[in-house]
């Protein structure tokens, strides 16, 4: 045989030997970890438009990574180089290099648990977020009187997002933009909503109505047994143009609120005052809850026109105002004592 001919012979049992030991170099790398016995967790963000270079950089200043130059390789070797992604990530010294690009490249950041109580307001709930870093307070408010980005989020009633920001338990991830974090806020209540929209459209009510009444119930109530029938108590007034003279709405259009409603803001004129004004108030007051959105379309079958809170958590409900006055006797003498 010709020496010609034998020379791709030679190079394919050449590779064939060779091949195991590359197998067995790749597998070292990406098995290998900057300390197999760390039990640290590192927070380490990788910022946006960082590259593969400026991460194994990042990651090697943390401690994450002891060989950033292998790193890049590995990453390359693994054809993960352009997928890094920017975030916020719970990092060890003790993870593989193969493990560290996995969780890089598909993104798996820390996600924080944020709870929004029901009847949170607006600024309450804007304030909360940007405590656990997840919004710029300033950008959060101002979207949220912006009139494209309500738009945009299909709130065209809507003349703030107060309301409309659903209260639930979130996981977010830090560096997510605040338009984004309240995008989805306003997402959950727009599915929440979809549960009870032919009911409000069978009583004929639109979408701001029922937030604006259920915000209301949802600051009066604190049983969940009793939101239907302040419901009822709003609606019946309603029917008859009689002004609701619900306590929140005041004190929620007033500028400063020291923490004791007096008569003489009872008598102060504001568009949230329903002592002075009849009708809904222009807008919601707060973030209700489903039970309370619930309540707005499905009011309990009674003729009450009045309750008052027996101090307990509940509330005494009556038809007429001769009943209402002897309750508020009894009750307000009972917290007096």
């Amino acid at each position: 045989m010709k020496r010609r001919a034998l020379l791709p012979v030679a190079l394919a049992l050449a590779a064939a030997l060779a091949m195991p030991a590359w197998l067995g170099l790749r597998r070292a790398l990406l098995d290998h970890c900057a300390d197999p016995a760390s039990q640290r967790s590192i927070t380490v963000v990788i910022p946006k438009g960082a590259g593969l270079r400026q991460a194994a950089r990042i990651l090697a200043r943390a401690g994450v990574v002891d060989h950033p130059g292998l790193f890049v390789l590995a990453a390359r070797l693994t054809g993960r180089q352009s997928r890094i992604q920017a975030g916020e990530y719970a990092l060890s010294p003790a993870m593989s290099y193969r493990r560290l690009l996995q969780i890089l490249s598909r993104g798996r950041v820390v996600l924080h648990t944020v709870v929004i109580p029901e009847g949170f307001t607006l600024r309450q709930i804007v304030d909360r977020l940007a405590a656990a870093g997840l919004v710029d307070r300033g950008r959060a408010l101002a979207l949220a009187h912006d009139r494209a980005f309500l738009d945009r989020l299909g709130l065209k009633e809507a003349h703030s997002l107060e309301g409309y920001l659903f209260p639930a338990t979130y996981r977010l991830p830090r560096g997510l933009d605040t338009a984004a974090v309240l995008a989805r806020m306003v997402h959950r209540f727009l599915q929440q909503w979809e549960k009870i929209a032919p009911l409000a459209r069978a009583r004929g009510m639109s979408r701001h109505q029922v937030v604006t009444l259920a915000s209301i119930i949802e600051r009066e109530a604190r049983l969940d047994r009793e939101r239907p029938l302040i419901s009822a108590v709003y609606h019946n007034r309603l029917k008859k143009g009689m002004p609701l003279q619900a306590d929140p709405t005041v004190i929620y259009g007033l500028e400063h609120f020291e923490g004791n409603l007096r008569r003489v803001h009872l008598a102060t004129d504001t568009p949230y005052n329903t002592y002075t004004r009849t009708g809904l108030p222009p807008g919601p007051i707060c973030s209700p809850g489903m039970a309370s959105l619930r309540a707005a379309v499905e009011p309990a079958p009674v003729d009450y026109l009045y309750f008052v809170a027996r101090g307990d958590g509940s509330h005494h409900f009556s038809r007429t105002y001769r009943q209402h006055r002897r309750a508020v006797d009894r009750y307000q003498r009972r917290r007096r004592r």
